[in-house]
């Protein structure tokens, strides 16, 4: 429950979790603060996909890049984001983003409301449970938390992009 006690989260104290390769630290949770905003630090790999493309139904997006090159795509606009550079997602918005360079990317996360930290870690329990999850599962579990994800989308994404990606990936259609 939030209270308006001062929190303060050093680096490695906020709870860890993965999506993929999308590595998460959540510094500040939704339930912390009265106005459910979450902060959150993401890594991605050279090469790493954050995410499928996918609308937020809910909740709007703010990027803060600290390093590394990072890939935003909205609807069919792609833009570059550099060390210093915000990226603003709004809700409703079909989006995904992905490090396009040879090194690590971090970035900070703003989520507004921040209710998706609870979709982040019922996801990475799915897909790190061994079980193989498949498309379809993730797919079930984001449309309980108010996300559309286009799966769909993701071969040619990675393809034209030349990504990578620890998310269970579609069939290829023949």
């Amino acid at each position: 429950m939030a209270s308006n006690d001062v929190l303060v989260v050093r680096p490695g104290e906020g709870q860890q979790v993965s999506v993929g390769d999308l590595g998460m630290e959540f510094m500040v949770r939704m339930d912390d603060t009265p106005s459910q905003v979450a902060l959150h630090e993401w890594t991605l790999p050279p090469r790493g996909l954050g995410a499928p493309p996918h609308i937020h139904r809910s909740e709007d997006e703010v990027f803060y890049v600290l390093e590394g090159d990072l890939t935003v795509m909205e609807d069919d606009a792609i833009t570059s984001a550099r060390p210093g550079d915000y990226v603003v997602l709004p809700r409703g918005r079909l989006h995904t983003f992905w490090n396009a360079g040879d090194t690590p990317a971090r970035m900070l996360v703003v989520l507004t409301p921040g209710q998706l930290e609870a979709y982040f870690v019922a996801a990475n329990a799915l897909i790190a449970s061994g079980n193989g999850a498949d498309p379809a599962q993730v797919i079930g579990l984001a449309e309980q938390y108010g996300l559309e994800l286009r799966m769909d989308l993701l071969p040619v994404l990675m393809a034209e992009h030349g990504l990578e990606t620890g998310l269970p990936m579609p069939p290829e259609q023949g």
